[in-house]
């Protein structure tokens, strides 16, 4: 966040001070006085020394080593606890591989000092209560998800036999509320943070999370991603295809093969007592020996009782996320996202649409699957409806 800030040009260097993130306000007066007093020539009357001590920061407590045993129904709660920020931690994390330090936070104010010089004190972060971490599902609930997942899968096989040149991303985003409606479901994506379409509905070099439009005609040579997801008796099943309409390039129909290939290359490494890493690693590996990017601005997530929980499913190798160990009873999305160019992203106006940097072509699948003692389950296989 801040390495070697200085004050009153070089005066005094700060490095120690933040190696924390947070100090108090009455620390920070005496700091600054001291840079003052340090700096040649002084620009300003001196600030007036308060006569109250420093406030001592809290000691951080670090988390003992031991395994975490989960049993099915019961999850992991981090609500009540705040990851310091540190550029070797940049996410928050409870457990699993790279663990941070984690502080509870004290009965005193403090304040960002990068943030408040530029505008002003902060408030005191605010804890959002959580009603569940990573969860382990009952064999009921997993009997409702594979309900789910079966809506999902059904829908998503019947747009790949139904899209055609000339249709709209509105005609499928239509047709896919209709048919969970018709299932029993609702869907998952509509109204979630504002989204209003049922399908995400992403066209050529757009990534991720296109908005379904009547302006938006499918046409020949597309590479059309549609991603929906059904709520069905308080669980949810998620998954996406890509379809190439009619016929595409020779690169954008390698795009679409090894991207798919990527999520079963992932997938075949699920099984309890494997690590999220193991995944990422098998994907990783085998987009880049065919010459693709991978997209590390999304990945995929746990799903169950809510559309996004944790874990993040990464598909590449990382230090900066955690590297959890899987159990039997998780339910994961797992989705590969794959670039012909660049695997950076820009997000249009809508603040939805992600598209590519460069106007590269981009694929991408996703499954929701459950761990098993022995391997996977595929619960939105739409080979089995």
């Amino acid at each position: 966040m801040i390495s070697n800030f200085r004050l009153a040009a070089g005066a005094i260097d700060l490095e120690a001070i933040f190696k924390r993130d947070l100090v108090s306000c009455t620390e920070f007066k005496l700091y600054f006085a001291i840079a003052y007093q340090q700096s040649s020539p002084p620009l300003s009357p001196p600030l007036p020394l308060s006569p109250s001590p420093p406030l001592p920061l809290p000691s951080p407590v670090p988390i003992p080593k031991k395994n975490i045993k989960l049993t099915k129904g019961q999850a992991i709660d981090s609500s009540e606890q705040h990851t310091r920020f540190s550029p070797k931690n940049p996410i928050f994390a409870v457990f699993g591989f790279n663990r941070p330090q984690i502080t509870k936070l004290p009965d005193i104010q403090y304040m960002n000092i990068f943030t408040s010089l530029l505008s002003g004190p902060t408030k005191q972060p605010q804890v959002t209560k959580q009603r569940r971490g990573i969860e382990i599902k009952s064999e009921r609930e997993i009997e409702i998800m594979r309900q789910a997942a079966k809506i999902v899968a059904t829908v998503l096989k019947e747009i790949s036999q139904l899209v055609k040149p000339g249709m709209t991303t509105a005609d499928l985003d239509v047709y896919a509320e209709r048919r969970i409606r018709e299932m029993g479901a609702t869907p998952s994506f509509k109204g979630y943070h504002g989204f209003t379409g049922s399908i995400c509905s992403s066209i050529n070099n757009e990534v991720v999370h296109g908005i379904p439009s009547p302006k938006k005609v499918i046409r020949a040579g597309d590479v059309l991603k549609v991603d929906t997801g059904a709520y069905y008796q308080g669980f949810h099943g998620d998954s996406c295809i890509t379809i190439a309409v009619v016929e595409v390039t020779p690169e954008s129909a390698k795009l679409i093969r090894v991207a798919e290939e990527a999520l079963y290359k992932g997938i075949e490494q699920v099984k309890a007592g494997a690590y999220l890493l193991d995944l990422a690693g098998a994907i990783e590996d085998h987009v880049k020996s065919n010459g693709f990017s991978i997209v590390e601005e999304f990945t995929g997530h746990g799903v169950g009782r809510n559309l996004h929980e944790e874990p993040s499913v990464f598909n590449f190798r990382t230090r900066e996320m955690p590297n959890v160990k899987l159990r039997s009873g998780m339910t994961l999305a797992i989705e590969p996202i794959l670039n012909a160019g660049s695997k950076y992203t820009r997000t249009l106006a809508d603040k939805w649409t992600a598209v590519t940097v460069d106007n590269a072509m981009s694929a991408q699948f996703e499954h929701t699957v459950l761990v098993t003692e022995t391997g996977y389950e595929i619960l939105t296989d739409r080979s089995k409806v």
